[in-house]
C-alpha cells in the first residue's frame, strides 16, 4: 500500500499552497515555529523531509522579507548629492541626504528625506580634498564633532590641515569613513521621526562591520 506523501501545513495550508509564502510573510519570520504544524507519518523518512521542507519554507520568509524591506531610493535632488542607497522608511521615496538642522545654515547635521530642489542636503565628496563639502554653503565643510557634542556631525569652515574633516570614499562596500579610523563609518540612525512634510534621522558614526548595512551605505553623485 502506497504511503501518502507528508505535508507540511502552515495555518491549516499544505506547503504546495500558492498562498503559503505570502501568508508567512504577514507575521514575525521569529515565530515561524508558531505558525509551522508538521503532520504526516512518523519515522525516520517523515522527519528528514519535515526537516528539508521547513528549510526551504524558512529561507523563503527570509528571502521575501528581505525584498520587501530593501528599496533603493529615487532621488530628485539635483548633483552633486550624497545619499544612501535604500529608501528605508522614506514615506515618500524621496531617499535620505545629508542635511543641516533647521530652515538655514545650522553647525549641527542629520539625515533627511533628499529634498526635490535641493538646497542644504546638497553636498559634493572630494576625493583629492578628503572633504565633504557644502553646496549651499560652499565655504563650509562636514566636521566630525567632540564625543560631547550635541551630533556627531558639524559644519565648518573648511580646513584641509583638520583630521577631524577629512573623509574617504570606499566605492566597493559604498562607504564613507575616517580617514584616520578605516573602521569608522557614517551612517543613519536606526529611528526615523516627522520633520514637517518630510523625516529625519541622526547622523551618526557606526562601525563599519555593523549587521545593518542599509544604514551605511552611500550613493556619491557629482
Amino acid at each position: 500500500m502506497t504511503k501518502p506523501k507528508p505535508e507540511m501545513s502552515v495555518s491549516g495550508a499544505a506547503v504546495g499552497d500558492a498562498g503559503v509564502a505570502s501568508r508567512l510573510t504577514t507575521g514575525n519570520p521569529s515565530h515561524l515555529d508558531d505558525a509551522i504544524v508538521l503532520n504526516g507519518p512518523t519515522g525516520k523518512d517523515s522527519c528528514a523531509m519535515n526537516v528539508f521542507e521547513y528549510v526551504i519554507a524558512a529561507a523563503v520568509v527570509v528571502a521575501v522579507a528581505h525584498a520587501a524591506s530593501a528599496e533603493e531610493a529615487v532621488v530628485q535632488t539635483p548633483a552633486p548629492v550624497i545619499h544612501l542607497q535604500d529608501n528605508l522608511d522614506e514615506a515618500d521615496g524621496l531617499g535620505w541626504c545629508l542635511d543641516t538642522q533647521g530652515r538655514r545654515y545650522a553647525e549641527t547635521l542629520h539625515a533627511h528625506s533628499c529634498k526635490p530642489r535641493g538646497g542644504d542636503v546638497q553636498f559634493s565628496f572630494d576625493a583629492a580634498r578628503a572633504e565633504i563639502r557644502s553646496v549651499a554653503f560652499p565655504d563650509k565643510c562636514v566636521v566630525a564633532l567632540p564625543q560631547d557634542a550635541q551630533t556627531d556631525f558639524g559644519l565648518a569652515d573648511c580646513d584641509g590641515n583638520d583630521p577631524a574633516q577629512r573623509f574617504s570614499y570606499r566605492a566597493e562596500t559604498l562607504s564613507l569613513y575616517d580617514q584616520g579610523n578605516p573602521g569608522r563609518c557614517i551612517a543613519v540612525g536606526a529611528a526615523s521621526r516627522s520633520a514637517g512634510p518630510y523625516m529625519s534621522r541622526d547622523l551618526v558614526w557606526a562601525d563599519c562591520q555593523s549587521p545593518d548595512p542599509d544604514l551605511r551605505r552611500w550613493i556619491v553623485r557629482d
